[in-house]
């Protein structure tokens, strides 16, 4: 693997947004200048193909893996892609599927970009170690850690500087509701105890956003925010523009301060203490 950063979209919980955020991140880093990849490892439930408006099979080429292709030049590996949008695989045994998986973080075609995101599917199964042992693979170590701080620079324009042969780490997406922090929660110790890093996390959907004035309106049970100090880098609320191009295939086109931020607050925690 010779991606510059490998980063996992994580939460351990199903609907905490994970697809989205990456779909989001993924279009971050696009218009800040990098190439980026994305594997979609939730093979039982793949969402990327359609965030993105992706509906051409999957091709393999002497017997390696042709990546489909977004609007904006970001290349996507997922099973909704496959020839039969991977019905194949849901009776699949854990090993075969952990197979393709490690296939796809490990296609060459994927290796030429600067940044790898990998969505993970809920819960700690193939799909986790997969990225675990990729992790070590291109580290070169046994898993390890790295301090997690991020700034804003949103207005950054300047292609960031190249990393190589990174060991990156994951982001964590969940939201204000106590069951999704306490999956949460139990997803990082798990990461910590493999000597993962946690390069932020991002709060997702605690605000939704007035379709008539922008006014942010709470929509928490009273929670109070992720702790700061824990790399909170991100807090997306929901808005009905973001659900409209999102159910048009068109995320990578939704147009947001925040998409961008969350982007480079992402990039540079990844790119810390190189």
């Amino acid at each position: 693997m010779a991606c510059e950063v490998v980063i996992a979209v994580m939460s351990g919980k199903g609907g905490t947004g994970k697809s989205t955020v990456t779909a989001l991140l993924a279009a971050g880093l696009a218009k800040a200048g990098l190439s980026v990849g994305v594997v979609d490892a939730d093979l039982v439930g793949p969402a990327i193909p359609a965030l993105f408006g992706l509906k051409e099979p999957l091709r393999l080429e002497e017997g390696r893996w042709i990546p489909a292709v977004t609007r904006r030049g970001i290349a996507v590996l997922s099973a909704g892609l496959l020839p039969d949008e991977g019905m194949s695989l849901l009776a699949a045994s854990p090993e075969r599927r952990r197979a393709i998986i490690d296939e796809w973080i490990h296609c060459p075609a994927l290796g030429e970009r600067d940044v790898l995101l990998i969505d993970t599917p809920s819960g700690i199964g193939e799909a986790q170690e997969a990225v675990m042992d990729a992790f070590a693979a291109s580290s070169g170590h046994p898993y390890r850690q790295r301090p997690v701080t991020a700034t804003a620079s949103a207005g950054a324009t300047n292609r960031p500087a190249p990393l190589r042969n990174r060991f990156t780490g994951a982001v964590l997406v969940t939201s204000l509701r106590d069951l999704d922090r306490h999956v949460v929660r139990r997803t990082a110790a798990w990461l910590q105890e493999k000597g993962a890093t946690i390069v932020g996390v991002v709060e997702n959907g605690g605000e939704i956003e007035c379709p008539h004035c922008e006014t942010l309106i709470a929509l928490s049970d009273g929670d109070a925010p992720w702790a700061e100090g824990d790399g909170v880098i991100a807090c997306f609320p929901w808005s009905s523009t973001l659900i409209d191009f999102a159910r048009a295939g068109r995320l990578e086109e939704y147009h947001h301060p925040l998409v961008f931020e969350m982007a480079i607050n992402i990039w540079e925690s990844s790119c810390k203490g190189c």
